[in-house]
């Protein structure tokens, strides 16, 4: 479906919805207003992205509530070459979901870093015990990988 097409289904969508979705149709509100996030980045729209993403910030109950809209948020300023800002919106959702991120990247902390995770793979057997351990099942830890993965090509 083509992102115009997608914003008049979703806008349409959103009027059809009570003054107060946030409060008794949360679950349908943030969805809807997630993907008209999503179809105004991809129209080109990235104004009107951010102002929907901001409210979904505001409005939303939980962490993992936002991942979504952070993640539309990095894609949007990514795309307008606005990498520190990408980063800067990364950085603070994954502080939410507990992951520290430096500001400045060090050669000795890189080195130091690459050290310490080669010495805890080792000590856990190595790659083939790695290979065998069970899928992360931890919700925040999914999506902190999933921004990190995102982020990854703008650091």
């Amino acid at each position: 479906m083509a992102p115009e097409s997608a914003l008049r289904l979703l806008e349409t969508g959103l009027g059809l919805l009570p003054a107060n979705a946030w409060q008794e149709l949360y679950a349908l509100r943030l969805a809807l207003t997630e993907e008209l996030a999503r179809a105004c980045q991809l129209a080109g729209e990235a104004e009107r992205s951010e102002t929907l993403v901001d409210e979904i910030m505001r409005r939303s109950r939980a962490v993992l509530d936002r991942v979504p809209a952070c993640e539309i948020r990095i894609h949007t300023r990514n795309s307008q070459n606005r990498l520190e800002d990408a980063l800067a919106a990364a950085r603070e959702l994954l502080k939410e979901l507990g992951v520290r991120l430096p500001r400045r990247a060090t050669t000795p902390r890189l080195v130091r870093t690459l050290l310490h995770t080669k010495l805890r793979i080792a000590l856990r057997g190595g790659t083939p015990a790695i290979l065998r351990t069970r899928r992360m099942q931890d919700p925040a830890k999914r999506a902190a990988v999933r921004i990190l993965t995102q982020i990854g090509s703008t650091a």
